[in-house]
């Protein structure tokens, strides 16, 4: 080898010789011809002739090969990251406990079936959702007769037909027939089926695979009289079975069916762990309730009662070829007081606290602390929104002031739209936000939230901005003036504005209430008395308060969804002897075309069809304006500097949708 690299370096020289150039090369012997000659390798003197009248000497003495050794890598830290909670879960299995913690941890233990990601849902644990449109989802108009199980929508039970039995049955349309088998033997009624087929490679961290039979014992489990936790869909299932070791199929009973049957997958719990128990004893077993098997990003390796919990990575985890999790440990943490969780991230002792509306009441505390670099917030809206309802149409025995003839026509005095238009410009939603909740909340213009993708846009609904003048306008328009100039309108018939606003009584709705009180008052001359009720608020009617329509305008809190919810106020969800006593729409608001465009918006396969329905229907709401939605609360997501990948979502059922992506940075 030596000789050749000699025999190189002497041909480069006679190649730059040729040109009649001058050379000084100095040959360094690499590390491969120092091998190649050995340790005790003598003193070589190599001659280059570079031009023939002055040859150039050079002289290189190769160093004897001394092994090192290796350098021993630096260890790597393990990525461990701290979550405090405000509870400590009752159990982790999710047809024991529904608490948030719970469904937090199992985003850990198990990555969640579908995650849901700004109103839309998408497929985790299986290779897609089910759809109409592709043919694993279905409705079909099914015989039913004496002896059949099926849903009746009147009472909402599943129910057996008897011989004089008076049913309410959905059909594929989604119009409900009454039935009277008084004189008839068979009808038909809807039945709705979906099947959805996992990912492939998923495993329990045992190394046992997970299957159908699995599937099918977590819907055993789910619909066992005994749990805690049981599902609509586990309660209205006339079936549920596996096609397949990775396809399950659900199908309802007839009569029922869902707007979201793509989300009524039992989810999995490990049959070959619990071979020998019923699903009763599923549910009081202890390994199911405190150890249970994993197949997500993490496994449980202890529980510490009253102070924390261990979860490590999951080698057997199915999405481990992609690099995940990216964090090695998870410890959560109980720690029951806001403050102290508040203080603990700031200090560094907590690294993450998933998001809840209790931090609000420490908005501007929050904000000063990450002014000053100690902890970082992401604030999103909540799925609720908080609305003032008018009673426009009151309870015949109700005699408050909704139910007096007030209003232009003679009906009642909410029943006229400028007055409730006209409250709504009297209302500054903005300084509720400001100093009923801190600064931690939104103002939306409908029951859609401003930053859903079904939202019609401010540029599509009429907007009612804080604006007393206009406000005054339209109650004068109606009819409302301070005739005899004691400060409050008046109708000239003596009759003052004055209604009772009514809520069930929370932290929240002390602050506020007053708030608007006084603001009906300085901006628009009505008044209104508070008073606040406890839990029987919400009871049933007719005798009930709100459900009764025994009120004059009331607060309440709803939730919004994948779809904005405008069943809330189509006609069938009037509480009465008709629709039954627990829906709510309790403002009594009435409009064929509102109810044929939400019923539409519903039923839409089309995204461009669904969305075109309900801004019509939103349209139409705003205009009539049954009610004011008076802001969406804010939730906070408190975290310390460093943590990555956390992606606090409105409609998540918890915080650690995405865990297997939470990340430290170096």
């Amino acid at each position: 080898m030596f000789r050749r690299w000699l025999r190189q370096i002497g041909a480069l020289a006679r190649g730059w010789a040729g040109r009649g150039r001058w050379v000084g090369l100095i040959a360094s012997l690499g590390l491969a011809a120092c091998q190649a000659i050995g340790p005790t390798a003598a003193p070589v003197v190599v001659t280059v002739v570079v031009r023939e009248t002055q040859p150039v000497v050079v002289t290189a003495t190769p160093e004897p090969a001394v092994p090192t050794a290796a350098p021993t890598p630096e260890p790597v830290a393990a990525k461990r990251l701290v979550i405090c909670v405000l509870q400590e879960p009752e159990s982790l299995n999710p047809y024991v406990s529904a608490l948030p913690v719970t469904q937090a941890v199992n985003q850990a233990l198990f990555d969640g079936l579908i995650d849901s990601r700004l109103y839309q849902y998408q497929p985790v644990a299986f290779t897609k959702l089910p759809t109409l449109a592709d043919g694993d989802a279905a409705l079909a108009a099914v015989e039913v007769g004496l002896g059949d199980r099926v849903f009746d929508a009147a009472t909402n039970q599943a129910v057996t037909i008897e011989p004089g039995s008076h049913l309410l049955l959905f059909q594929p349309g989604g119009e409900a027939v009454e039935a009277d088998f008084s004189v008839i033997s068979t009808t038909t009624a809807v039945q709705q089926t979906a099947q959805w087929t996992q990912v492939e490679n998923m495993t329990w961290e045992d190394g046992a695979p997970v299957t159908s039979a699995d599937a099918l014992l977590a819907f055993a489990v789910a619909s066992s009289p005994a749990a805690p936790v049981q599902p609509d869909f586990a309660r209205f299932a006339a079936a549920y079975e596996a096609l397949d070791d990775r396809t399950v199929r659900w199908t309802s009973l007839p009569g029922y069916a869902s707007p979201t049957y793509y989300l009524h997958h039992a989810g999995f719990l490990p049959q070959h762990a619990y071979a020998n128990l019923s699903p009763a004893d599923v549910l009081a077993d202890a390994r199911a309730n405190r150890d249970p098997l994993a197949y997500g990003p993490f496994k449980l390796d202890e529980w510490v009662a009253g102070d924390h919990l261990t979860l490590s990575r999951n080698p057997t985890y199915w999405r481990a070829l992609d690099g995940l999790p990216h964090l090695d440990e998870l410890v959560i943490r109980f720690v029951p007081d806001t403050d102290q969780i508040l203080a603990q991230v700031a200090s560094g002792r907590c690294d993450l606290a998933p998001q809840d509306s209790a931090y609000a009441d420490q908005f501007p505390l929050i904000r000063q602390l990450e002014a000053e670099g100690l902890l970082v917030s992401q604030m999103v809206a909540d799925t609720v929104f908080d609305q003032l309802a008018f009673n426009a149409l009151p309870a015949e025995s109700y005699t408050g002031f909704a139910a007096q003839p007030l209003a232009a026509d003679g009906g009642p005095a909410f029943s006229d739209p400028r007055v409730r238009r006209g409250l709504a410009h009297c209302l500054d939603r903005a300084a509720l936000v400001a100093q009923g909740l801190g600064g931690a909340g939104l103002v939306p213009q409908t029951y859609a939230p401003p930053d859903h993708p079904l939202y019609a846009g401010d540029e599509n609904v009429p907007i009612y901005n804080f604006d007393p003048v206009q406000g005054r306008a339209l109650l004068a328009e109606a009819g409302w003036t301070d005739t005899n100039s004691d400060g409050v309108l008046d109708n000239g018939a003596g009759q003052d504005f004055r209604f009772v606003l009514s809520a069930r009584s929370s932290a929240r709705r002390q602050v506020v209430m007053p708030l608007i009180q006084d603001q009906l008052r300085n901006n628009c001359q009505v008044e209104a008395s508070v008073e606040l009720y406890g839990s029987d608020y919400t009871n049933p009617g007719p005798d009930g308060v709100v459900l009764g329509r025994r009120f004059d305008a009331s607060q309440l809190t709803f939730r919004s969804g994948t779809e904005p919810p405008c069943s809330l106020y189509t006609s069938t969800s009037i509480p009465n002897d008709t629709n039954g006593w627990a829906v709510f729409n309790i403002a009594g608001f009435s409009n064929p075309d509102f109810d044929a465009a939400c019923l539409a918006a519903y039923e839409a396969a089309d995204p461009a069809e669904k969305a075109a329905r309900h801004a019509e229907a939103q349209r139409l709401w705003a205009e009539a304006l049954p009610a004011i939605v008076l802001y969406t609360p804010a939730r906070l997501l408190l975290s310390r500097p460093g943590v990555a990948n956390v992606l606090p979502d409105p409609t998540a059922n918890s915080d650690l949708w995405n865990v297997e992506n939470f990340d430290l940075a170096p």
